[in-house]
């Protein structure tokens, strides 16, 4: 469309915001702004084909562009939230493409349509009024805590051995959730907090029973400092090789991260267990500051010992049984999560019917002990379920 066609051009020529380009609803919109005038049939076709994909933000284009522009991972908030300076000319072409972003925002459905005998049929977007250049400058002052890209706004994420993926469905516990092991969490925490405040924190091997609530600590201390820049990223253990990869591109970045490993073990000596044994020594480049690894697993000896293990024909087979067997003390903090005694247990469970409002808790601690006897024992998570059954049925 004529009227358009500056604006077209000035958004094709982006420098800052250049990957925003590269969006499918952008390219949706701007090819609606080209369509020729003389082609209202096209002109619909496109307005429905890009409302459809803006439904999946909402139904505000001022809302899409504010989403899309603050989760870019541009020259600018990169320099600005790692502490370098911002030259001029960088500053004022920021400003001026924030500006053409306000002047998009304002582009409504009707001025679009009312030239190509609509009927009302096609659903238009909205328009609500803000301005983007005001709220991205504010939000950039911030970027070095609350992120930037894809960590801004969110918390938890996984590795694929190539890119970094977003938890859709990110566990919502928090530390004060948790009952028990008091003790174990607070050591767990205080590391935590170094690594959030930028001190040396340590590696952090989590061990002991099933069901103690090992990831759910790491999961819950997420949530409880995020707001002060700490983020998860889960890696399988078979991505173990690429964790050097995953260390280079968190490196510069401003937020702290736990890279986490959930039950972590080995059957024997294998490439994975090199990689993490070179993670864990610090080799040269492997860990930044910014980042600590944290892994679970049921036992403090990771490396699984077979008969033949001990016994084998291996000539150094005392050396490499000792070298697995102090993996785990690689890890600079190992903290033990073991199955609860009866007292510890009970205790776990009225404190879980406190926080669930449990009304009836009559013959409550008769029905924990059958409760566990049918599960194969105590566990914090076997409290949970009983106590989440328990007030569903109320």
């Amino acid at each position: 469309m004529k009227k358009y066609e500056d604006l077209c051009t000035r958004l094709s020529c982006l420098v800052v915001f250049k990957n925003v380009l590269k969006n499918d609803e952008v390219a949706a919109f701007l090819k609606l702004l080209k369509t020729p005038d003389d082609s209202p049939e096209e002109i619909m076709k496109n307005h429905a084909e890009f409302v459809s994909l803006l439904l999946g933000y909402g139904e505000d284009l001022s809302e899409f562009f504010a989403d899309i522009i603050k989760k870019d991972e541009n020259v600018y908030i990169k320099k600005l939230a790692g502490g370098r300076e911002i030259s001029k000319s960088l500053q004022t072409e920021l400003e001026n493409e924030l500006s053409l972003f306000n002047q998009i925002i304002r582009i409504k459905s009707e001025d679009i349509l009312k030239d190509v005998g609509d009927s009302g049929f096609l659903m238009p977007w909205e328009n609500f009024e803000r301005d983007l250049k005001k709220e991205y400058l504010s939000f950039a002052k911030e970027a070095h805590i609350k992120g930037y890209g894809i960590y801004n706004g969110n918390t938890m994420f996984y590795f694929d051995g190539k890119d970094i993926k977003l938890v859709k469905s990110p566990d919502p516990i928090r530390l004060s959730q948790l009952s028990g092991y008091r003790e174990a969490r607070k050591r767990v925490e205080e590391n935590t907090l170094a690594l959030v405040n930028g001190k040396v924190a340590a590696n952090v091997l989590l061990y002991g029973d099933a069901g103690t609530g090992k990831s759910s600590t790491v999961k819950a201390l997420i949530n409880e400092y995020a707001e002060k820049g700490l983020r998860l990223v889960e890696v399988g253990k078979q991505r173990l090789m690429d964790i050097p990869m995953l260390m280079e591109s968190l490196a510069g970045n401003p937020l702290k991260f736990i890279v986490f490993i959930d039950d972590l073990s080995f059957d024997q000596s294998t490439d994975e267990f090199g990689a993490l044994k070179a993670i864990l020594e610090g080799s040269a480049g492997m860990r930044p500051k910014n980042v600590a690894v944290y892994a679970t697993g049921n036992r403090r000896q990771i490396v699984r010992q077979s008969f033949k293990d001990r016994f084998g024909d291996d000539v150094h087979a005392e050396e490499t049984m000792q070298d697995q067997m102090a993996l785990a003390e690689r890890f600079g903090l190992s903290v033990g999560f073991f199955r609860p005694d009866k007292d510890q247990y009970l205790k776990i469970v009225w404190d879980l019917a406190g926080q669930y409002g449990l009304k009836n808790t009559e013959n409550l601690e008769l029905l924990a002990e059958r409760f566990a006897l049918e599960r194969g024992g105590r566990s914090g998570r076997v409290a949970r379920q009983l106590v989440e059954y328990l007030s569903i049925m109320e």
